[in-house]
């Protein structure tokens, strides 16, 4: 998808200037013991013990984590209690407003515009995800920053704005604010050992492009990088090769296929592929995201690994504009119905039937309508 390609196009984050008193990245820079302050409808959201260092990475989940942030923005007051900040902290507040009409159809407008304002070497950038704003051009750019390498190797915290706490939001934030009980607290962000490497073939080839520039210099780092790739994408054709006989990365490469990853991280660093899932995008008149192979290794079935790929497809389609993707679909074999019939699909007739050879295993044409955030929509149909 697209995001993941502007992630390897962001730049790095200057470094924050210098934040007087603060001679730990542990110390709070921002911090709530006891707070009351109002969400949008007027909703009042109570938030205790809330607290940023430079070296937070958080998560700002729906309207209760959007009303801390405007707090922390000093877009307004608590309407009891308190919020403490360090002298001179700078806040960025990243999002679709920076760049103005410029960036109407053009994510690296967004970008451009973001890098310019960084230039200010905040303490604390904002990531707003925006979805409601209707914006696709930002949508694409949120996607891309928060997939950065900037943004994790920034020298100060992070805030990510988000509707909700999606596998790429975990896998930039260690922490979030959520409701418990009803007030708002921060907690540690759970599952972080499993991400989903998007578009690992665009990956790979980017990683290939950038060594041919440089024959003959690989060493280190970069080499172990690529033999990781390279053993990732093994697995992958393993379990390829068991559910349907065929080499994936071959045939997604034949097909122009989107390929993704499921992968477990151990304690001692190693990653292990416990599944995949590859799809394509059809243009309109369709505007479908039709999913062409999901499948885990056969070992670990059970785990809900199959699950977790599904939740990925289905957030990123909830983000993506109605005249993208007004549907999901797939052409399951007869015993992967019943998976699909969890998630809401349902059998209906191929728009495009094919002739059927005997050898085929029966399979069934199923459908699901995008239950699209873009623009504050409802489910389109």
């Amino acid at each position: 998808m697209l995001s993941a390609i502007l992630a390897s196009e962001v730049q790095a984050w200057p470094a924050p200037k210098a934040l007087e008193g603060v001679k730990s990245k542990t110390r709070p820079i921002f911090k709530i013991e006891s707070a009351e302050t109002s969400a949008s409808g007027g909703k009042i959201v109570q938030a205790s013990n809330l607290a940023l260092t430079l070296q937070s990475r958080v998560a700002a989940v729906g309207e209760a984590g959007r009303a801390i942030v405007q707090l922390l923005l000093g877009e307004q007051e608590p309407s009891s209690g308190s919020c403490a900040s360090n002298r001179g902290l700078l806040v960025m507040h990243l999002g679709p407003h920076l760049a103005g009409d410029a960036a109407a159809v053009d994510p690296e407008a967004h970008l451009a515009a973001a890098a310019k304002a960084l230039q200010g070497r905040p303490h604390v950038v904002v990531l707003e995800e925006a979805l409601r704003s209707g914006d696709a051009s930002w949508a694409a750019a949120f996607g891309g920053l928060l997939r950065s390498e900037a943004l994790r190797g920034f020298g100060g915290a992070v805030v990510v704005c988000c509707e909700e706490e999606t596998f790429a939001v975990r896998r930039a934030c260690s922490q979030r604010w959520v409701a418990v009980g009803g007030v708002l607290k921060q907690q540690d962000v759970l599952g972080r050992n499993f991400e989903v490497i998007e578009d690992v073939l665009g990956k790979v080839a980017g990683s290939e492009a950038a060594s041919a520039g440089k024959a003959g210099k690989k060493r280190g780092g970069k080499q172990a990088a690529e033999d990781d790739w390279e053993a990732l994408l093994e697995e992958a054709r393993a379990i390829s090769e068991y559910c349907f006989e065929e080499d994936v990365v071959a045939q997604a490469r034949k097909e122009s296929w989107f390929v993704s990853l499921l992968v477990e991280s151990a304690t001692d660093g190693t990653r292990s592929v416990r599944g995949y899932i590859c799809h394509k995008m059809l243009p309109a008149p369709r505007s479908e995201l039709y999913i062409e192979r999901l499948a885990v290794s056969q070992r670990t079935r059970g785990k809900g690994y199959a699950r977790q790929l599904m939740q990925w497809v289905l957030e990123e389609a909830a983000r993506l504009p109605p005249e993208v993707c007004t549907s999901l679909t797939c052409s399951a074999l007869d015993t992967a119905v019943p998976f699909y019939s969890k998630f809401g699909f349902e059998a209906t007739a191929c728009p495009e039937p094919k002739a059927k050879d005997e050898e085929d295993d029966p399979q069934t044409w199923m459908a699901l309508c995008n239950k699209t955030l873009f623009g504050g929509a409802e489910d389109t149909a």
